[in-house]
């Protein structure tokens, strides 16, 4: 069984190390926020001032036209978009001085705890090849970012993971769609030996929304090469879609005692999460949504449960390697 660090041991480091690195930090983080704040005023300020001026009018709307609100309309709208549009860049160029010392001082140091070996690297990402190969996400895309990628191993296997963000878009102009592939979490842990039987485990929406005898049918249809595995537990089925090309390895790994902690995890986490397991990798996606190694500016940068999101993340690989039996059947070379 893969042992991994315990609550104790993360309460330790945040108290006795990142407390006092955060306080330190606070000063520039609230130096920071003023600027920010002084920013927002000033565009807000000269919009309203550019508006009153092109308009021409501030009290009664009595006599005033039509065509003139239209025109004040169009003119807001115009002001907002490029106020906001000035207001990412001078924000980024703000926070990236902070933003990277916060990376490296306080993120950087839970990695080195959490992981052996660990890298962190801000601005990479996992490469795309490996995402194609976890045949978790199979629609087309042409855009794919990320960043905040590390690197290590728990005991012998290695694990790598970043935030990813990946679109297909088409069009231009009005015509334009921009379509979300996927945007959280992608892992990737790396075994010695290859497993067999490859085995996807998707997060059932078709069950969910259509009901079982319909949303079997469409679950059919989604996997070439590979079987829907029916299995005995109606409540994993409710969330999850699993696919296999040998069903009875399927089912020895997705015993009852597995099926009923992925369920828990589905419950405990309210993300949509996403397994596959092919030749001598393990990948998980979590569809977050959201950042989540990036500094609060308008609060404090880093509290005790954003701390635990990060540790939860990686207990949670954890889990599904020795529920999964996956480092014994490595080592033994079972599929």
């Amino acid at each position: 069984m893969v042992k991994y660090v315990t609550k104790n041991q993360i309460k330790a480091l945040y108290r006795k190390k990142l407390k006092p690195r955060l306080r330190r930090l606070d000063k520039e983080r609230q130096a920071v926020k003023t600027k920010l704040i002084f920013l927002i005023s000033i565009i807000l300020g000269i919009i309203f001032f550019l508006l009153y001026k092109v308009t021409g009018f501030s009290g009664s709307l009595d006599s005033v036209s039509s065509k003139e609100v239209e025109g004040s309309l169009g003119i807001l709208k115009f002001s907002l978009f490029v106020g906001t549009a000035l207001f990412i860049i001078i924000y980024k160029w703000i926070t990236k001085g902070y933003k990277n010392k916060f990376k490296q001082s306080i993120i950087k140091e839970m990695f080195d705890l959490l992981l052996q070996d660990a890298e962190f690297k801000p601005g990479s990402h996992v490469n795309d090849a490996d995402f194609d190969r976890c045949d978790l996400i199979t629609a087309k895309y042409n855009r794919y970012n990320g960043e905040d990628y590390v690197k290590g191993k728990i005991a012998r296997i290695g694990i790598e993971f970043s935030e990813l963000h990946v679109r297909h878009v088409t069009g231009s102009g009005k015509n334009k769609k921009d379509v979300i592939r996927f945007k959280g979490l992608f892992f990737k842990c790396t075994f010695s030996n290859k497993i067999k039987s490859p085995l996807l485990i998707h997060s059932d929406t078709a069950e969910r929304l259509f009901g079982k005898m319909v949303g079997r049918f469409l679950q059919k249809k989604v996997k070439s090469g590979y079987e829907l595995v029916q299995l005995e537990s109606p409540e994993f089925e409710k969330k999850f879609a699993v696919y296999t090309q040998d069903q009875v390895a399927a089912r020895v790994m997705l015993n009852p005692l597995t099926m009923d902690r992925l369920t828990k995890f589905v419950k405990r986490y309210k993300e949509k999460i996403e397994i596959s397991i092919i030749d001598n990798h393990l990948y998980f996606l979590v569809h977050t949504r959201k950042d989540h190694f990036e500094p609060k500016i308008f609060s404090d940068a880093l509290k005790w449960k954003d701390v635990m999101e990060i540790y939860d993340l990686l207990s949670l690989m954890v889990e599904l390697i020795n529920q999964f039996n996956l480092d014994k059947r490595v080592r033994s070379n079972v599929s």
